[in-house]
């Protein structure tokens, strides 16, 4: 709420801002503020002014590039009225695509500088009155106008407040030479259907990390997502993309214009294009892919399988452990049957949230393994879902009535209750999403850089290898009959498991408490209370308040479940953790300094619903050797917080081939472009990575 209240008193303050010397008034909308800047705040014996547009989008919005894609409009200005100007051309810093159900777009969001190159008609005071038209998006697009005015008067020049701020964005303008170390090594080009299809080659001093080419061409042209291919030490890759609109005589007449970028490097490049150029062939990816799918199917099984034994997963088997109590004694068709529904279940949530990542990936969302847990409205039905079957455990509540919610409700009893098996199997992936095992980030981080096949594929192999269990079971349905009968005794076991069920909500209100805030925890805390003293007042049907106990807990249940949607999430608190003083934001740009510097850096991403994650810190992050270290800051450590939704996340582990965490990875003198680390540390792993990337022994023998 304290943040909401300053932003809204930055945009109020604003346009009466007082212009610092070099920078003109801002001019003001609802989404977006721009003001014009200069680098010098005299004009002195020149007769260029290195200028600039500097606009600043509210969250979400964005302006387009000089070549804005599908859609969109660029920004334009005029200068017809100003005094002792030539001409003003602005200049395009590499933008960032923007890819929203197959529609590529690309262009700028939260803060960017356009540099202006400004040319007098001579020498002396001049000012410069521009009128300027663009367009801002979000949902929808609005345009808008706004003048802007800056005089410079003549006199000794020196640089203004916003010089630096300036040469920063005019920094990261493409230029048409080498200085970033990257180069165009060939291109090659194909008459296909519609257009053509245009592969470029290009090589690099320091290995790609997220390669990306913008191109454009003819009047009416437009142009797809690059495929790319990197050569084993990934300084070559190769970019090949569609390019339709025009025919291919019309694309070979005009020639293109390319702008390669990877993150901060960027170049620009003409190419002309001849259907007879040659170009350094890219490696052939087919068999290898072909070989590697199963590879990775395989490591999917074997990722699931050794799911069911991680903690999120072991609350829900307690509840299945119980199912299969009671079906000691049955006959061989029954437990088979219930076995392959819960195994069921668990296939059918695999293939569901594999459809629920496509349509994500297909809208341009940043994806991951367990990003559904930023979600504070998942997290509250997951929560009411659990609380649901801890009340039933406790013999607060057998469910009888009505018997759709029977029906979903573990531990009813019924021999033909296969939908209570179906949404045990189907809880038990639910909950298994924070967690992460051996292999499983391997198969999970392939399948989300492929296409929507490949995530169904390895999606469905994850299934089948935590419904391994069950299946087991089914195909050997006397191993459940060789059990203990039903008695007394399973009321301990009800309870024990009821207690495992209840510390699993506890937890998911500790992470609401962090995706939320204190308040929204408290809120959902207050409706599981109340859900369970209806739960016991229904056991008095003859009171009014039992005879209205269902339609409460209707009410109640939907409360709980919906209110985070309209819920405030206040800002992100500072941890109170113990090593929290030796912690520092993660900060990419800052890692190249350090490691420049000769110093070693180990980077955590993880998040408060990941159990993994948290496992890792009190087995060996914050503990013996390695803790030792970070604490005395031998080793500079840093920490990326994905418990919210964040873009920057998901971009950096995509830079490792990896969507989901824990993910840690150490940089250092000899290691610049990191070292990563499985899912599971251990305190070798860790030491040995500090060793190799410092090219020192950090521990002593």
């Amino acid at each position: 709420m304290l943040l909401k209240r300053f932003t809204l008193i930055f945009w109020l303050l604003a346009p009466f801002e007082q212009a610092l010397a070099g920078t003109s008034a801002w001019a003001v909308k609802d989404q977006v503020s721009v003001r014009l800047l200069s680098a010098v705040d005299r004009v002195g014996d020149k007769k260029f002014i290195p200028m600039g547009l500097h606009f600043k989008m509210k969250p979400g919005w964005k302006i387009y590039w000089r070549s804005p894609g599908d859609a969109g409009l660029p920004p334009r200005i005029s200068w017809e009225n100003s005094k002792n100007v030539a001409s003003a051309k602005i200049q395009w810093p590499a933008p960032s695509r923007f890819s929203v159900l197959g529609l590529e777009t690309l262009g700028y969001k939260k803060e960017v500088v356009l540099p202006i190159n400004v040319s007098l008609l001579e020498k002396g005071a001049t000012t410069l009155n521009l009128k300027l038209d663009y367009l801002v998006c979000e949902e929808v697009c609005i345009p808008y106008s706004s003048k802007l005015s800056l005089a410079l008067p003549g006199g000794d020049e020196k640089p203004s407040s916003v010089a630096n701020l300036l040469a920063r964005y005019q920094a990261t303008v493409p230029m048409r030479d080498d200085r970033h170390g990257i180069s165009l090594k060939g291109a090659m080009f194909q008459k296909v259907e519609k257009g053509i299809q245009v592969t470029l080659v290009a090589d690099a001093k320091v290995p790609f990390v997220a390669p990306d080419v913008f191109i454009e061409g003819p009047g009416g042209s437009y142009f797809g997502r690059p495929q790319v291919i990197f050569s084993e030490d990934k300084r070559r890759v190769w970019l090949t993309l569609k390019a339709s609109g025009v025919t291919p005589s019309g694309f070979e007449k005009s020639g293109l214009l390319a702008t390669l970028v990877d993150e901060e490097r960027s170049m620009e490049v003409s190419i002309p294009v001849d259907f007879k150029s040659t170009a350094p062939a890219p490696p052939n990816p087919v068999s290898r892919s072909d070989r590697s799918l199963l590879v990775i199917l395989a490591l999917a099984v074997l990722g699931g399988l050794i799911l069911n034994v991680m903690p999120c997963v072991l609350p829900v088997l307690s509840i299945k452990l119980l199912g299969v109590i009671g079906e000691s004694g049955k006959n061989r068709a029954t437990i088979r049957a219930g076995f392959l529904a819960s195994a069921a279940g668990i296939f059918f949530s695999f293939l569901l949230l594999a459809g629920f990542l496509i349509v994500l990936k297909l809208g341009g969302t940043a994806i991951g393994w367990g990003i559904q847990f930023q979600q504070p409205v998942f997290l509250s039905f997951l929560a009411v879902i659990l609380a649901f079957f801890a009340y039933n455990l406790f013999g607060i509540f057998e469910i009888t009535v009505p018997a759709w919610v029977g029906n979903l409700i573990a531990g009813s009893g019924s021999e033909q209750n296969l939908v209570s098996h179906f949404m045990t199997g189907a809880l038990a992936t639910l909950v298994a999403t924070p967690c992460s095992a051996p292999f499983l980030g391997t198969a999970v981080g392939f399948a989300l850089s492929r296409g929507w096949l490949d995530i169904i594929a390895v999606f469905s192999a994850l299934g089948v290898g935590l419904a391994i269990p069950y299946l087991a079971v089914a195909a050997f349905p006397m191993l459940a009959q060789k059990l203990p009968r039903p008695g007394r005794w399973m009321n301990w076991v009800r309870m024990a498991m009821g207690g495992a069920l209840a510390l699993t909500v506890l937890w998911l209100l500790y992470v609401m408490a962090n995706v939320m805030g204190q308040g929204g925890a408290a809120v959902l805390s207050a409706f599981l209370l109340l859900i369970g003293a209806v739960l016991w007042i229904r056991r008095m049907p003859a009171s009014k308040l039992g005879s209205h106990a269902s339609k409460a807990l209707i009410v109640l249940s939907v409360a709980a479940i919906t209110f985070p949607a309209t819920w405030e999430r206040s800002p992100v608190q500072a941890r109170g953790q113990a090593f929290s003083s030796v912690w520092q934001n993660f900060d990419r740009a800052k890692i190249r300094k350090l490691v420049a510097e000769g110093k070693t850096v180990l980077v955590d991403v993880t998040a408060d619903w990941c159990v993994t994650c948290q496992v890792n810190k009190r087995l060996v992050l914050h503990v013996g050797d390695v803790g030792e270290k970070i604490k005395s800051r031998k080793i500079i450590a840093m920490r990326a917080d994905w418990t919210r939704p964040s873009d920057m996340i998901p971009t950096y582990l995509a830079r490792f081939g990896r969507y989901g965490i824990p993910f840690n990875v150490v940089y250092g003198p000899q290691a610049p472009n990191g070292i990563a680390l499985p899912e599971l540390l251990t305190s070798g792993l860790v030491l040995g990575a500090f060793e190799k990337a410092s090219g020192k022994t950090l521990v002593s023998k």
